[in-house]
């Protein structure tokens, strides 16, 4: 292998370590953070669905006084009709017509409220389920970050150390063409199959090619500008 494309593949595997630390690093930090949003939403929507069902609960008790109240005074009615005890019996008829009708009102609205309190018991339970769940995540990304970070953070600095000693063996000419590669989030080595640059589908002349095999000289892709491998 040439001397040049030695110490650009040197270099380059010394990036690929510290962004890997980097991005292991920002994923347990970041796995942490989305846990303690996780359980601070599935928290505020299990209160919200918790105070929904109570909400519900106080309808549907509501529902029932006002049934119970207006059963009596149809049962009442009826009862002084039937036995003639009845002050005024038109309005006692009118008495009875109009809590036959609130009567029924009420139990279309009961039986509407106890489906939404299937509803509300149904969403609570699923809200307590998810901030168990939630909890459960929290406290397994806080022992992963624990854990980890303190040795991955004490190799992200031996590895930086390790690769401001590669880059100094790195010719001056070829530091401007790397870095715009590192910038561009390029890779800095690509393979050729079949005359073709694997990274982005170039065409590579077979003469470079050639040359990189037997180590004759340097050679980029004119696509995406990593430097060929033999």
């Amino acid at each position: 292998m040439h001397p040049d494309l030695v110490a650009i593949s040197n270099l380059w595997q010394a990036d690929v370590t510290i962004d890997r630390l980097k991005a292991e690093i920002e994923g347990l930090i970041r796995g942490e953070t989305r846990g303690a949003q996780r359980v601070e939403e599935a928290t505020a929507a299990a209160t919200t669905t918790k105070t929904t069902q109570l909400d519900v609960r106080k309808k549907v008790l509501a529902n029932e006084q006002d049934l119970n109240s207006f059963t009596q005074v149809r049962d009442r009615t009826r009862a002084m009709l039937s036995d003639g005890s009845a002050p005024n019996y038109a309005a006692a008829e009118r008495q009875l017509v109009a809590a036959a009708a609130r009567i029924d009102t009420l139990e279309t609205e009961g039986l509407e409220l106890l489906e939404a309190l299937d509803v509300a018991v149904a969403a609570q339970k699923a809200a307590e389920a998810e901030k168990v769940a939630a909890l459960a995540a929290l406290a397994a990304a806080r022992e992963a970050r624990a854990s980890r970070e303190a040795a991955a953070r004490s190799e992200l600095v031996d590895a930086t150390g390790a690769q401001l000693d590669v880059a100094k063996l790195l010719p001056h000419d070829l530091r401007a063409p790397y870095a715009e590669l590192r910038r561009k989030r390029r890779p800095a080595l690509v393979n050729v199959a079949e005359g073709v640059c694997v990274s982005c589908q170039t065409l590579v002349p077979p003469h470079r090619s050639n040359e990189v095999k037997m180590s004759r000289a340097l050679h980029s892709c004119a696509g995406c500008g990593g430097y060929l491998l033999p």
